[in-house]
């Protein structure tokens, strides 16, 4: 916000101040340029004269201290500004009128977990043991078990919020180590934020991250996120390389190079779901 002039108006009793009752007002009126909002972190100052911050001692009176400026805009650019003081309560643990920033606030983090259903075909024997029936079949549907991951929470305020950002992360991966997560682990699933208007305006932004650290054995470094399907398909090629097709149609298992392969060394295929990208700009981790 620019500045242009700061001047100061009647204070006391008149600006609606009582010394018996240990307060006071001063009033200001504040030129700004005409786009500007009412977006004041004090203190404000035009080069001569200062609206002070929150919790500030009065120039002539020091026993009294500013409580939170009423601001209130009456025209493009033309703000009328009131400052309220008080005497100290000795019984308060905090000065009066002192004002923190909530910007300066540390984000709050917390931790939960999220559910879902996976397919899987070895179980969690040592050694694995293949999931088939007595003749060395896969089960079809396949066998399914629920799992968890973790889920990072951080809501925390911030000074501005651009929903193109929004737009850019949520719903991919991360592509940097992420507290402590490898590359693809971590995926952006909900950014949020509201704005807040108080003294100092900002937005109350919230971010999940969930972590999927419980992924089938052998599966690649970085294609955590990847849906992961079972090699099959009723066409195949023979020790040939020629084209065939199961009896009756039936669903066979395959190799990489389509032919045929058992349970006991099944071949996965990974297709993308989610972009890797950076969350550095974020400040996720600061």
């Amino acid at each position: 916000m620019a500045v242009i002039n700061i001047k100061k108006g009647f204070t006391g009793v008149e600006a609606g101040g009582d010394d018996r009752s240990g307060t006071t007002t001063e009033c200001f009126t504040v030129l700004t340029d005409p786009g500007d909002s009412q977006l004041f972190s004090w203190p404000i100052s035009d080069g001569v004269l200062t609206i002070p911050a929150p919790g500030t001692s009065h120039l002539t009176k020091d026993w009294y201290l500013s409580q939170i400026p009423h601001v209130a805009k009456k025209g493009p650019g033309y703000f009328e500004v009131r400052v309220p003081y008080k005497t100290p309560d000795p019984f308060d643990e905090k000065r009066p009128g002192e004002y923190e920033d909530p910007l300066s606030m540390p984000a709050e983090i917390s931790w939960g977990d999220e559910r879902h259903v996976v397919a899987y075909d070895k179980d969690l024997q040592d050694p694995p043991k293949p999931v088939v029936n007595a003749m060395g079949q896969p089960f079809d549907p396949r066998l399914t078990r629920e799992i968890c991951d973790p889920v990072l929470t951080i809501d925390r305020n911030q000074a501005a919020f651009d929903p193109d950002d929004k737009l850019a992360y949520q719903d991919t991966t991360n592509l940097d180590e992420f507290w402590g997560a490898p590359l693809g682990v971590a995926r952006l699933t909900r950014m949020q934020a509201r704005s807040v208007d108080a003294v100092t305006p900002y937005y109350r932004a919230h971010f999940e991250i969930v972590f999927r650290v419980n992924v089938p054995p052998g599966t690649p470094e970085g294609k955590a996120w990847w849906r992961c399907i079972l090699n099959q398909g009723t066409i195949y090629k023979d020790d040939a390389g020629v084209t065939q097709k199961t009896a009756d149609g039936q669903l066979c298992l395959l190799a990489a190079d389509g032919k045929q392969t058992t349970p006991e060394a099944p071949h996965w295929l990974y297709f993308r779901e989610y972009k890797d990208k950076s969350w550095f700009d974020l400040g996720l981790e600061d």
